[in-house]
């Protein structure tokens, strides 16, 4: 289970394979570090409740990674069924949706103290405000 790994890279990883590893995040006690780079050909055929799974799954209070960075491309990544708090994060990088995701990065993330956004929306305003 690599107990003492502190920094975890995914290139060019196809959902499949990281939909089998992500339970592992939770129990990697070192894990400091965590990018994930989903590759371009893979995001054409995003699975149903994607969005949600990966929250729950890189966005859960028991997840002790410091800085998480996901390369999704062209992808925007919806963060509306994030529930629970990510104390332990402190740097996040990843595309986002709306506004409405940022203010729950704000939200449920209260310790960041690096933050880099893609917004992909084509106007400031989402469609559910």
């Amino acid at each position: 289970q690599f107990p003492q790994l502190e920094r975890l890279i995914f290139h060019r990883i196809d959902i499949e394979t990281l939909e089998n590893l992500s339970w592992r995040f939770n129990s990697m006690f070192s894990l400091r570090h965590l990018t994930i780079d989903i590759a371009h050909d893979r995001l054409r055929a995003m699975p149903a409740g994607f969005d949600a799974f990966l929250c729950g799954k890189l966005f859960s209070s028991s997840n002790l990674h410091h800085s998480l960075v996901l390369n999704l491309d062209h992808y925007a990544f919806s963060l509306a069924s994030l529930k629970t708090s990510c104390k332990n994060l402190q740097s996040l990088t990843m595309p986002i949706k709306s506004l409405t995701d940022l203010c729950l990065i704000f939200d449920f993330c209260p310790n960041l103290q690096e933050l880099n956004v893609t917004m992909t929306c084509a106007t400031i305003y989402d469609s559910a405000t």
